[in-house]
């Protein structure tokens, strides 16, 4: 999580883009490892059973050194966005990435309702492995382990009441839903499957709102474009000589030279 710390209670991308240049804490995950495995591969992971969610981190308070994760709000646009971010960046990291289940349907783990309801004690991390989202109303969320029951925080109850969960069918394998998440986690692992193998990434200077991923090492080059939402300041796509449009998410531009500045949470791909 020290991409969004970095980025929203560090200053900004430019900020992190130096961090990482500079080898510091934005690479302290990779070099010990590949210092001592040749075929070392980064795994990156949105969350997991024992750390508050993705969308709770991207939002949390603090600096860089660490921060303390928030509780969301369904619908709060600047929450949503921040997660989508985090999102990319994490998935477009060169190596294996690890999605936590739900998390590519926005769910949270609110913390503050479980010492609400039971106290500040022993298993909050009930509360980051809440039941996943399906829209079949046999599968039901609540169930008791114990004195505990897993249940769903008021976030995740909301994205299930208003038709966003995951509706499965098991006899043709077709799995439908409105999520906006959902549709962002797919376009983003589409646009991973144009890396080459054993691709190398570096974080390019930009602006404090736009982070610039150059993705490089094998027969595919990409360009990718994050902004990061902080602010409106103009940035203008120019990836240089030979690139093309590849994907465009949010609102990104499909054009070199335009201006991706002004539109919050969006991403421009292009590909050489």
């Amino acid at each position: 999580y020290h991409v969004p710390a970095w980025i929203y209670n560090g200053g900004g991308a430019g900020n992190f883009t130096k961090e990482a240049a500079n080898g510091g804490q934005a690479g302290e995950t990779y070099v010990p490892f590949a210092q001592h495995r040749s075929d070392f591969i980064n795994g990156a992971f949105t969350s997991n059973h024992d750390v508050p969610r993705l969308i709770n981190q991207a939002n949390g308070t603090g600096n860089h050194e660490g921060t303390t994760a928030a509780t969301i709000t369904y619908g709060n646009a600047q929450q949503n966005g921040r997660a989508k971010v985090q999102a990319a960046i994490t998935l477009l990291n060169p190596g294996v990435s690890w999605i936590y289940y739900g998390d590519e349907l926005g769910m949270s783990s609110n913390t503050n309702e479980h010492i609400s309801k039971y106290g500040n004690e022993n298993c909050m991390d009930i509360w980051y492995r809440q039941p996943f989202l399906w829209k079949d109303s046999k599968v039901t969320p609540n169930y008791k382990s114990g004195q505990y029951l897993f249940e769903l925080d008021e976030h995740n109850k909301a994205i299930l009441n208003n038709g966003e969960g995951i509706d499965y069918n098991p006899s043709t394998g077709n799995v439908s839903t409105t999520n906006e998440f959902y549709q962002w986690y797919k376009a983003i692992i589409a646009l991973k499957q144009y890396y080459p193998k054993g691709a190398k990434c570096e974080f390019v200077a930009c602006s404090d709102n736009i982070l610039t991923m150059h993705i490089y090492g094998g027969s595919n080059e990409l360009m990718i474009y994050i902004n990061t939402g902080l602010n409106s300041n103009q940035y203008l796509v120019n990836p240089g000589a030979g690139y093309s449009s590849l994907l465009q998410l949010g609102g990104g531009t499909t054009s070199l030279g335009a201006d991706i500045g002004a539109k919050a949470y969006s991403i421009s791909a292009f590909i050489k």
